[in-house]
């Protein structure tokens, strides 16, 4: 985990794109609530200068420094007045208002999900957390047996070095 940027962060808005005429990519707008790990280098995730340019949007810049953008694949779209959804059946579309514990690869301009499905947990009370997609996955797994979906313990796990995996 000393590799991902660990955020708590509010989805305040999201924009959905065209990409390329055959995909549906989301930007999603964060404001990030605290920060549990910041590795000490950047560059592991995709700055937007690395997108080509008909898929970035200046929507959402300039950003403030509580902010972050994410992207992910899927999304909606009204094309010549018809709505197309496109989904990830394994990793459930983000919901404005809600509030995310993240693992991320970040940049110094955007980020994206780690681990797919398993770096995004929902906020389902003040200090519970369950992910956004069941896998059974490994990670789940651990992150489960370990804190019980208590974001308390996360963070002091997180402090006294006990989920470092």
């Amino acid at each position: 985990m000393a590799s991902f940027h660990i955020v708590v962060a509010r989805l305040e808005d999201q924009y959905s794109i065209d990409v390329f005429d055959r995909d549906i990519g989301t930007w999603c707008k964060f404001r990030v609530l605290s920060t549990l790990s910041a590795p000490r280098t950047t560059g592991a995730g995709e700055s937007l200068s690395t997108f080509p340019g008909e898929l970035r949007s200046d929507r959402f810049l300039p950003l403030q420094p509580d902010d972050l953008l994410v992207h992910r694949g899927g999304g909606t779209l009204v094309i010549d007045g018809v709505e197309v959804v496109q989904r990830d059946s394994t990793f459930r579309a983000f919901r404005v208002g809600e509030t995310y514990l993240l693992f991320l690869q970040r940049s110094d301009d955007a980020a994206r999900v780690a681990m797919h499905s398993d770096g995004a947990y929902v906020l389902s009370g003040p200090d519970a957390f369950i992910p956004i997609a069941r896998s059974g996955s490994r990670v789940q797994k651990e992150l489960e047996e370990l804190t019980g979906g208590s974001l308390v313990r996360f963070r002091e796990a997180m402090k006294s070095g006990g989920y470092d995996r």
